[in-house]
């Protein structure tokens, strides 16, 4: 496991799944504006892996600044 064990390819990794849950909620809202379906399991899931990945994000700038 030496992916976990570099912090840097973590953090990369972390913004990579940022971008990708941050573009599916984003077509999954647009999803109602073209079709007129909602998918709120979607569109919760998506948006709270967005902020539990921002979270991570945010826990890791401030244990590498100390």
């Amino acid at each position: 496991m030496d992916f976990y064990n570099n912090p840097k390819r973590v953090q990369s990794f972390r913004i990579l799944l940022l971008i990708a849950f941050i573009i599916l909620l984003v077509i999954n809202i647009s999803n109602y504006f073209v079709n007129d379906e909602i998918n709120y399991w979607g569109i919760c899931g998506n948006a709270l892996m967005a902020v539990s990945i921002l979270v991570q994000l945010k826990r890791y700038s401030k244990e590498k600044k100390q």
